[in-house]
């Protein structure tokens, strides 16, 4: 996996919001919580018992996933957010607050991916991170750039250890029948970046 290049669509939009974000924060100076919003071990339980069987109607099955898995994840990633600015006095990022019109997955990780390179002077790690498309992408983006990545116990978290974990989440999301290659292509940049093997029993 190559990490994406521009949008093309919205890629205007996105210039104008990284340019808000420099107007209030300095280069490096902020805290970002990677953190499940619309994938997530809690979004593999409910595709698996509810949300496939809502596919045949999209709008039913947006609906329906923010109401029983955005929702829900969004509230968790606020309150750990709220957590880490009390303990760490510093401004804390939190994707889980954005929402975009008309913005698809790769134009929301293109933004954020910039986020962290710019921004970014610690990525701390939402407990069940590993079982996130998006949160194990951003926790690559950081090791690309040499951010410290920080679980949710205060621990660093080297790419071994992250390859080790995503693993182990595929495993059981496989059995709930959820669609994992993007998380597979991400694990597979961060098995370069640890030396493990990239096989996933």
């Amino acid at each position: 996996m190559n990490v994406e290049g521009p949008p093309i669509d919205n890629l205007r939009s996105i210039e104008l919001c990284l340019g808000v974000l420099k107007t209030v924060l300095p280069a490096g100076s902020a805290i970002y919580i990677a953190t499940p919003i619309t994938s997530g071990l809690r979004f593999a339980e409910w595709f698996d018992t509810k949300g496939r069987y809502l596919m045949s109607n999209a709008e039913m099955y947006v609906a329906a996933r923010k109401a029983n898995v955005d929702k829900i994840n969004i509230t968790e990633s606020e309150e750990y957010a709220a957590a880490l600015r009390r303990s760490l006095k510093k401004p804390v990022i939190n994707p889980g607050l954005l929402e975009a019109e008309n913005w698809g997955q790769p134009d929301y990780r293109f933004f954020w991916r910039n986020v962290i390179e710019y921004f970014c002077e610690a990525l701390y790690l939402k407990d069940g991170w590993e079982y996130s498309s998006g949160a194990s992408y951003e926790y690559l983006i950081a090791s690309l750039k040499g951010i410290p990545r920080i679980d949710q116990a205060g621990q660093r978290v080297p790419p071994e250890d992250a390859a080790d974990a995503i693993a182990n989440a595929l495993r059981l999301l496989r059995q709930k029948n959820a669609d994992t290659s993007f998380l597979e292509q991400v694990r597979g940049e961060i098995v370069l970046l640890s030396g493990h093997s990239a096989a996933v029993q």
